[in-house]
C-alpha cells in the first residue's frame, strides 16, 4: 500500500510544511504541483459557486485536462503498488474537476481521501465540501471535533510537523502576527495593555481594515511562515486572537504544545484539545484578563512526542488498508 498526498505547497508552502514529517517515508509521496488553473471569464463562470451550490455544472468536464500532467505521477505510484491511496486535503483538492477524482479512482483502483484541515462551513473548504456530495471518497477526516458529528467525518488531529527552526535569544515578551479579520481592535487593545504593564510585545497586523494606526505594531507586512516561527521562538508568549465567527482552533494552539511555549487565547476550544494545560494556556474574555502573573510565571511545557505528527495520519491509512 501507497499513498500519494496532493499537499498543494506549490501555491501554499505551509502545507508542504505540515507534512514534511513524511518526507521520509518510502510509502508516502508528498506531491507539492497542482493543475495550473485559467483566468478567463468561461472558467471563472462555471467555476462560480452560485452555479455549484449542490452539485458541480456538468460543463466544468471541459477543464480535465489541467490535471494530465499530474496523472503522470499517479500512475507512478500505481506502478510501484497497486493499492494505491490518493490523499487531497481541502485546499489541494479543489484545483482538480470531480471528473478527474472519479477516473482516477476507477483507472487505478485507487482510494480516495479527503482531510479538511479548515471547518466545513468556512470559505476555504467550500469546493471540497461540495465534492463530497458528488465525489466518493472512501474516508473523510476533519481537525474540527464540530464536523464529525455534524457530518459524519472521522475526527483526526495529526497533521502538525515540527519544523528544523532554531532557538534565539529570547527578544519579546508577547507575540502576535496575523491578519485583520474583525480582530484588530481586540489585538491593539491587548498591546498596548500589556506594554502598559512594561513587557515588550511583537505584533504585526496585515491586511488592517479601516484607519489609523497603533504606534509599535508593524502593519501591511507578511511573514512566511518559517519566519512567524522563528519570531515564536523568540518570545516567552503566543497571543491566538480567533475571528469573532471562528469555530475552529488554529496553528497557535499546535505551536505552543510542540515548542514548548504558553499560550494567550480567547478561544475557549482550547479547553477541549488534548494537552490543554491551565498553567501553560490562558482564555481570554478581555485584555484586562492578562495579568502580570502569567507573563511571569514559569514555563511548563507539555511532555511532547509528535504525537501530532502526520506520520500518525500515515500509519492509520496504510495499517486500515
Amino acid at each position: 500500500m501507497r499513498c500519494l498526498i496532493f499537499t498543494g505547497g506549490d501555491k501554499n508552502p505551509l502545507f508542504d510544511i505540515l507534512m514534511s514529517d513524511l518526507k521520509d517515508r518510502e510509502d508516502v509521496t508528498l506531491l507539492s504541483s497542482l493543475p495550473a488553473l485559467p483566468g478567463d471569464v468561461l472558467y471563472r463562470f462555471l467555476h462560480a459557486r452560485s452555479l455549484n451550490r449542490k452539485r458541480p455544472t456538468p460543463l466544468r468536464s471541459l477543464w480535465n485536462g489541467l490535471s494530465a500532467a499530474l496523472e503522470d505521477a499517479v500512475a507512478q505510484e500505481a506502478e510501484k503498488d497497486k493499492d494505491l491511496c490518493l490523499v487531497f486535503n481541502n485546499f489541494s483538492v479543489s484545483f482538480f474537476e470531480p471528473a478527474v477524482l472519479k477516473k482516477w479512482k476507477k483507472k487505478y483502483g485507487a482510494k480516495l481521501i479527503l482531510y479538511f484541515l479548515d471547518r466545513a462551513d468556512s470559505y476555504y473548504s467550500a469546493e471540497a465540501k461540495l465534492y463530497t456530495r458528488c465525489v466518493d471518497f472512501d474516508r473523510i477526516f476533519t481537525y474540527h471535533r464540530p464536523d464529525e458529528k455534524k457530518y459524519g467525518f472521522t475526527y483526526f488531529d495529526c497533521y502538525y510537523s515540527k519544523s528544523p527552526v532554531n532557538a534565539a535569544p529570547q527578544e519579546s515578551d508577547v507575540f502576535f502576527w496575523g491578519s485583520d479579520g474583525d480582530r484588530r481592535g481586540m489585538v491593539e487593545e491587548i498591546y498596548r495593555h500589556v506594554t502598559k504593564l512594561g513587557y515588550r510585545a511583537d505584533f504585526g497586523i496585515c491586511y488592517p481594515l479601516g484607519e489609523g494606526r497603533q504606534e509599535g505594531i508593524v502593519y501591511d507586512k507578511e511573514l512566511t511562515y518559517t519566519q512567524i516561527l522563528e519570531r515564536t521562538l523568540a518570545s516567552g508568549v503566543i497571543l491566538d486572537i480567533v475571528r469573532p465567527d471562528s469555530l475552529g482552533v488554529s496553528l497557535r494552539y499546535f505551536e505552543a504544545v510542540v515548542y514548548g511555549k504558553k499560550l494567550i487565547t480567547n478561544n475557549p476550544l482550547v479547553k477541549d484539545m488534548r494537552f490543554f494545560k491551565p498553567e501553560q494556556m490562558l482564555v481570554i474574555e478581555r485584555p484586562e484578563d492578562i495579568s502580570r502573573s502569567f507573563l511571569e510565571s514559569d514555563t511548563h511545557p507539555v511532555v511532547y512526542n509528535d504525537e501530532f505528527s502526520p506520520r500518525h495520519f500515515a500509519s492509520l491509512l496504510l495499517r486500515a488498508e
